[in-house]
């Protein structure tokens, strides 16, 4: 049941927790230089924050998979199984020998680093922009 939780969570905590991460290293930062941050730098303090977070989303996965892989395939064929039509496609478009659960590792690897860096980019031009620190009395 944890295992299906976190997987239907997971992505929604991604989109909720990264930008609020974000959002509190800036606070955190502009605390020690109070001078205004720029898009630019905004973007580039949360694309550092989506990498990290990358790392530390491949250092799990990679653990997972290493560690209980029978329980890992028998996840992706079972996801596989549960779209048929997809399934078909996706057979009879890879060569024969094709090793499907390394193909969708690497394809959730790769996704989730776009998706979170584009997340953390966004996320961070956006709250260097918009959200300004009121000056202390």
């Amino acid at each position: 049941m944890v295992g299906i939780s976190s997987l239907i969570f997971g992505p929604v905590a991604w989109l909720i927790l990264l930008p609020g991460s974000i959002l509190l290293a800036m606070h955190l930062y502009r605390r020690r230089r109070p001078e205004s941050l720029t898009g630019l730098q905004g973007a580039k303090m949360g694309a550092v924050t989506g990498l990290m977070s990358f790392a530390f989303f491949a250092v799990f996965l990679g653990t997972f998979v290493t560690f209980d892989y029978g329980q890992y395939k028998q996840l992706i064929e079972t996801a596989l199984a549960s779209n048929p039509s997809t399934a078909q496609q996706l057979t009879q478009t890879l060569p024969p020998g094709t090793n499907v659960v390394a193909l969708v590792t690497v394809t959730i690897f790769v996704s989730t680093l776009m998706i979170l860096l584009t997340v953390g980019t966004i996320s961070g031009a956006l709250a260097a922009v918009l959200v300004r620190d009121r000056p202390n009395p």
